[in-house]
């Protein structure tokens, strides 16, 4: 009876054990991180021509962000990036009667009518996503419809030569400036 209750656990501790490893081989961690960018949006006279913004420097690193979040992953165990959401905010520009701060009827996302960004490393370019816009009201956030797929966009954001390029056209002509915050969420999937 011993022999028999030996020869039939030998065979599940070989399974649980080559099991285990294989566990351990296949981890997979994601790692959540938000990148913001601050820019201007100049003036925009004309309502026929888009306007490309100069390049914008994204300041946050991949690699600073795996070592903050999670240990014994690099780059190199980076399996796929996605953005998961691209949202642009307008800044406070005028106060109003009261003082308070306000959003420039005049000036604020309602003047455009399309918005596209797209991501460089300096040799090729991708669009990331674009809107547009079709409310003529005042509007103080623009929520970019995202359209870059995971397998494109990570050869774009490893390394430091990664910059963002915004594009605009205007449905209605601005006479002052535009600061604008945007904030893009990353998802980072890592695997061993």
């Amino acid at each position: 009876m011993k022999n028999k209750s030996l020869f039939i656990s030998l065979p599940i501790l070989v399974l649980l054990y080559i099991s285990c490893n294989k566990i351990s081989e296949n981890v997979e961690r994601d790692i959540i991180f938000k990148d913001s960018v601050f820019f201007d949006i100049p003036v925009l006279s004309s309502i026929t021509d888009p306007y490309t913004l100069p390049d914008l420097q994204s300041a946050v690193s991949i690699g600073d962000q795996i070592n903050n979040q999670v240990k014994g992953f690099t780059t190199d165990h980076i399996k796929q990036i996605k953005i998961t959401s691209l949202n642009m905010l307008l800044g406070i520009t005028e106060k109003d009667k009261n003082g308070r701060d306000s959003i420039d009827t005049q000036n604020n996302f309602g003047n455009l009518e399309t918005v596209k960004w797209e991501i460089t490393n300096g040799a090729d370019t991708n669009l990331v996503g674009s809107a547009s816009v079709s409310s003529t009201g005042v509007l103080s956030t623009l929520a970019i419809p995202l359209s870059i797929p995971p397998e494109i966009l990570k050869p774009y954001l490893i390394g430091d030569t990664k910059k963002y390029r915004v594009i605009v056209k205007a449905k209605k002509a601005t006479s002052k400036p535009m600061k604008v915050k945007t904030m893009a969420i990353y998802t980072v999937t890592l695997a061993k």
